[in-house]
């Protein structure tokens, strides 16, 4: 990988013998294992983020429940806001 970092990090061994089978058994290497994992442990806290936004935004607009909020979506896709 090219403009790539080495990290240290701490692990039991035990957690790392399974991190190495998983590697081995989905065909990759530990590091993109690894990669994959942080990459979606980060869009996982990108999302979390997000819903507390809309959640507060909703709240806002007296949106209280996943019907008005599915309604609103709607609207705005209808009208090209979204």
């Amino acid at each position: 990988m090219k403009n790539s970092i080495n990290i240290s990090i701490s692990m039991p061994p035990g957690f790392k013998k399974e991190l190495e089978g998983t590697a081995k058994e989905e065909n990759r290497t530990l590091s993109e294992l690894i990669r994959e994992a942080l990459r979606r442990y980060l869009i996982n806290k990108q999302y979390e983020k997000l819903q507390i936004e809309f959640s507060a935004k909703a709240k806002v607009l007296g949106l209280s429940d996943g019907a008005d909020i599915e309604e609103k979506f709607d609207q705005g896709l209808h009208e090209g806001r979204i």
